[in-house]
Order: C-alpha cells, then sequence, then structure tokens
C-alpha cells in the first residue's frame, strides 16, 4: 500500500489492515518456537527418504503408498541442493501456512457478513494446536495446508464472480487457472483432496463455458489417472492398508467428534525421535 492509498483508505480499513498485520504476526510467533527441535519417526522417515539416492528414494516413495509423491519429491530437491531438510522442511511449512492464512483472510473478509464469524474462522486457524503442529510437521500437511487454501478461495471467488456478472468462465480466465493448478498439486499431495476437486468442478461446471469444461475434464482426468497409477505401482505384492498396523477398524461417530475437536484444541501427539 503506497501512501497515497493509505491517506485515501478509511478508519476502518485501517483498523482492518492492523488487525490483520497483528494476525500475521502472532502466527509466525508460535511455529518458530521448536522450529529446529526434535523431529518424530514420521518425519524422520521423510528425511531419511529424501537423502537417498535417485533409485533409492523412488523406491521408498512408491512404497509409502498412503501419501502421493509431491512433498517427497519437494524434500528430495532441498536434500540434494546441500541443504538442511529438516530446518527448510520446517521453514517452508511455516512460509505455507502464513500464505494460506493470508488468502484464507482475504476471501473469508469478503464473502463473511458477520465480522465475529469472520475473526473466529481465522482465530481457529491461527492459533488451534492442530494446526500449528500440522503447519509445522515435516510431512505433507504443510504444503495440503496452502494448496487447500488457494484452491478454496479461487473457487469461491470465481463462485462470486459468474452469479453477480450471471456470464460463463471461459479457459482463459485467471481464476480458473489458479484453481486449475492447486487443483492438480493437491491432488498428488492428498488422495483425499480427488472427491473435493471433483466435487468443486461439478459446481463450477455450471459456470463455464463448453470449452473451459473440456480442457479442465482432460487436464484433471491426466492427473487423477498419474495419481492412480502411481499408487498402483505402490500395491503390488503389498497388502491391503486395512491390514497395517494404524488402520486397525473402521472409525465410528466417537472417533470422528474427538476428530473434530482436535481443530480447536486438542494438539496431536508427537513422539521423540
Amino acid at each position: 500500500m503506497n501512501a497515497i492509498g493509505w491517506v485515501n483508505t478509511t478508519a476502518k480499513e485501517r483498523l482492518y489492515f492492523f488487525i490483520w498485520l497483528a494476525g500475521i504476526l502472532l502466527l509466525i510467533v508460535p511455529r518458530m518456537i521448536d522450529i529446529n527441535s526434535f523431529v518424530d519417526s514420521d518425519e524422520a522417515f521423510s528425511i531419511l527418504l529424501a537423502r537417498q539416492n535417485f533409485g533409492n528414494f523412488m523406491t521408498g516413495a512408491i512404497e509409502d503408498r498412503p501419501h502421493p509423491p509431491l512433498h517427497v519429491l519437494m524434500l528430495f530437491v532441498i536434500a540434494h541442493l546441500n541443504l538442511h531438510t529438516a530446518l527448510f522442511g520446517r521453514v517452508f511449512g511455516i512460509a505455507g501456512s502464513i500464505a494460506g492464512f493470508f488468502i484464507l483472510t482475504r476471501m473469508v473478509f469478503k464473502t463473511t457478513a458477520s465480522m465475529p464469524v469472520a475473526i473466529a474462522v481465522l482465530l481457529v486457524f491461527a492459533f488451534s494446536d492442530f494446526f500449528l503442529y500440522r503447519s509445522t510437521t515435516i510431512r505433507p500437511y504443510s504444503i495440503i495446508i496452502p494448496l487447500g487454501c488457494v484452491q478454496l478461495y479461487f473457487f469461491v471467488s470465481m463462485l462470486r464472480e459468474a452469479t453477480t456478472e450471471s456470464r460463463k468462465l471461459s479457459i482463459s480466465h485467471s481464476g480458473l487457472r489458479w484453481w486449475t493448478v492447486s487443483s492438480v498439486f493437491l491432488m498428488w499431495a492428498q488422495y483425499l483432496s480427488v472427491p473435493v476437486t471433483g466435487t468443486e468442478f461439478l459446481i463450477l461446471a455450471l459456470f463455464l463455458d463448453r470449452a473451459a469444461i473440456v480442457r479442465i475434464i482432460a487436464i484433471l482426468a491426466a492427473a487423477a489417472l498419474g495419481l492412480a497409477f502411481w499408487y498402483y505401482l505402490g500395491s503390488v505384492n503389498a497388502p491391503s492398508l486395512t491390514e497395517t498396523w494404524w488402520a486397525t477398524h473402521r472409525p465410528g461417530a466417537r472417533e470422528f467428534i474427538f476428530t473434530v475437536l482436535t481443530f480447536l484444541a486438542q494438539r496431536p501427539y508427537r513422539q521423540c525421535g
């Protein structure tokens, strides 16, 4: 914001700016507390895998079937640039969390009529122990958070534009391009994002022209097929995921409620490694 723009802003707009700035600073501080402390067993697996030569790395990445490859590929690049893998892994997560918070802030203040509701949403994201842990751990969550925020932001932005202006969006629309790119990367960071992306596309398709629909279907289908092939490679001669030690039974209502509550207060357990 330049000096002329600042002079022309209202007192309310200046207040919102300072609230946002304070939020960013408060967001950074708790995430820096244990930035270079111990790592747990899952984090150690990611770090050690990234340090392998390319052949061993690909073998290990494919065998890590529950997780798509995007995050470990990022760590592999960091490790082979002779950078501190653990430290940069955490820094990347913190930077991604801040970027996600910035995008979420813009979306919430634009789309939420109630300021208390908007602030409550941002406070949960900024200070919940769940999100503090996920944004600093050296695991895929650190890139899922910003990618998910980018995807959601452009999804909501395009819906608002299409409904207010009553026109079809074309493939040249910048928001559609950003949504598509973030969706592809998100799919390769988290398998569970595939149904979310599919649902968003079905909604967006109501507001897209024919050429855009065909192009986006082709792109998303290619990404999904590639992801399915990656999963298949990890499934060859491997037991079912339901037979692994951490997937012992189907979660019930109690487990679901507990999971929801962790977004507000409960910090996931981290072992010293």
